[in-house]
C-alpha cells in the first residue's frame, strides 16, 4: 500500500515538474498575450467572445475564473489552472504509456510526448483555457479505448468535454461508429455477433445533445461578438457550428508559408500529418481495437482543415493523444525487438 502511494505521488510529482515547464514555456513564448487570452477568456463568460463560435466553450474559462477568485491573486489562479489542465493530461499520458508499453521508461516516454507535443504547438497569438484542458479529456478518450471501457463511460466523459470544445461531438460519434465495425468483423471471421445497438443508441443521445446544447449557449449567452471590433475585420458567413476556412487555409499554403526563413519550413504542416500518420499506424496494429478511435481521430483533422485556421497551432491540441498512444505503441514494439536480440 505504502509502495502503491509513493509510486502514485512519484508519477504526480513528474507531472507537476513537466507542467511548471510547459507553463513557463507558454509565459515566454506568449509574453503579454497571455493577459489578452485571459482577458478574452473572462469576456466569453459575459457572452462576449472574439467570435461566436467560441460562446459554447465555457469550461475552461469557468475553471480559471474560479480559481482566480479562490486564489491569493489572479495570476497564482490561472497558474494553478495550467498546471491543473497539463498535469492532468501528463498523468493520463502515464497511464497510457504504462498500459501499452507496461514498463516505466515506457510511461516516462509518454508523458515526454505529450510534453513535447503541447510545447510544439505554442504559437502566438492564442492559446485559450480550452486549449489547456482539451487535451486531458481526449487523453481520458484514449485510456477509455484501449481499456475497452463500456459506453457509458465514454458518454460521461462525453457528457463533461462537451462544455470545454465542440470536437467532444467526436467523441459520442466513436459510439455511433464502433459497433458497426465490430459487427463487420465478427462476421468477416465466421462469428456474427449482434449489433450494438445501445452503444448507437447511447452515441445519438450525445452528438443530439452535444449540437442542442451547443446552440443554446450560442444563442442565448451570446450578448456581443467582439472580434470584428478588435481585428477591424467582419466574420466570414458561417453556420451556427462552422466557419468554412478551406479558400483561406489554402491560400495560406500558397502564399503566406515561408521556405527561406530560419524556422523549420512550413511547420504548421507537420501537426496535421503526423496524426494522419499516427492513425494509419494505430489502424495497422489493429483493426478491431483501433480502426474507429483512428477513424474518428481523421475525421477531426479533415474539420479542423476545413473549419479551422491552419497557422494557429494550438487547434490541434486535441489530436495529441492520438501521437502519445502511437509513439507508446511504437515504443512497445522496439522494446520486444530488443528483447529479442
Amino acid at each position: 500500500m505504502v509502495k502503491k502511494y509513493r509510486a502514485s505521488m512519484s508519477i504526480v510529482l513528474l507531472a507537476l515538474i513537466l507542467a511548471v515547464i510547459i507553463h513557463h514555456v507558454r509565459v515566454m513564448v506568449f509574453a503579454e498575450d497571455v493577459r489578452r487570452v485571459i482577458f478574452s477568456d473572462m469576456l466569453l463568460l459575459e457572452g462576449k467572445p472574439q467570435w461566436r463560435l467560441f460562446q459554447s466553450r465555457v469550461l475552461g474559462p469557468i475553471l480559471t475564473k474560479m480559481l482566480m477568485r479562490a486564489s491569493p491573486t489572479p495570476d497564482i489562479g490561472n497558474i494553478l489552472f495550467d498546471l491543473a489542465g497539463f498535469g492532468a493530461a501528463l498523468v493520463l499520458a502515464w497511464l497510457v504509456g504504462s498500459r501499452v508499453v507496461m514498463s516505466r521508461a515506457g510511461a516516462t516516454a509518454a508523458m515526454l510526448t505529450m510534453t513535447l507535443g503541447y510545447l510544439a504547438l505554442f504559437a502566438r497569438d492564442w492559446f485559450f483555457s480550452w486549449d489547456v484542458i482539451g487535451p486531458a479529456f481526449f487523453m481520458g478518450f484514449a485510456w477509455l479505448v484501449i481499456t475497452n471501457a463500456k459506453p457509458i463511460w465514454i458518454a460521461a466523459l462525453f457528457a463533461g468535454a462537451i462544455w470545454n470544445r465542440e470536437d467532444a461531438l467526436f467523441i459520442g460519434l466513436f459510439l455511433i461508429i464502433q459497433p458497426p465495425i465490430d459487427w463487420w468483423l465478427a462476421r468477416r471471421g465466421g462469428a456474427p455477433s449482434p449489433l450494438g445497438w445501445r452503444s448507437i443508441t447511447l452515441g445519438l443521445i450525445c452528438v443530439a445533445g452535444g449540437m442542442l446544447l451547443i446552440t443554446i449557449l450560442r444563442r442565448l449567452l451570446l450578448v456581443h461578438e467582439v472580434g470584428p471590433e478588435w481585428f477591424g475585420a467582419r466574420q466570414p458567413t458561417f453556420t451556427l457550428f462552422f466557419q468554412w476556412n478551406v479558400p483561406r487555409n489554402l491560400n495560406f499554403v500558397r502564399e503566406d508559408i515561408s521556405w527561406t526563413v530560419l524556422e523549420m519550413p512550413a511547420f504548421v504542416l507537420l501537426p496535421p500529418l503526423l496524426i494522419i500518420v499516427s492513425c494509419l499506424y494505430l489502424a495497422c496494429i489493429s483493426v478491431r481495437r483501433f480502426l474507429g478511435y483512428a477513424l474518428i481521430n481523421l475525421a477531426m483533422v479533415l474539420a479542423t482543415l476545413m473549419f479551422g485556421h491552419t497557422p494557429e497551432t494550438r487547434q490541434w491540441s486535441d489530436s495529441l493523444p492520438a501521437v502519445v498512444l502511437a509513439a507508446s505503441f511504437m515504443l512497445a514494439r522496439v522494446d520486444r525487438a530488443t528483447e529479442a536480440l
